[in-house]
């Protein structure tokens, strides 16, 4: 069953690194892996990175 929300957004493979330390955690992309649009500084990397830390929650 699928389901097409609108706020349901599609997947894509972006190779990256998750790295934890203490309290602090991140993840670590090489600029080549991202889509070409978010190799570049401004709106498209910016939605990119809030995709990979889940915001904003798509379930709302």
């Amino acid at each position: 069953m699928e389901n097409n929300t609108p706020n349901q957004m599609s997947q894509i493979k972006v190779p990256a690194t998750y790295m934890r330390g203490g309290t602090s955690k991140g993840v670590f992309f090489n600029l080549e892996d991202l889509p070409s649009e978010a190799q570049v500084a401004g709106e498209a990397r910016d939605k990119l990175l809030l995709r990979v830390i889940g915001s904003p929650d798509p379930y709302g």
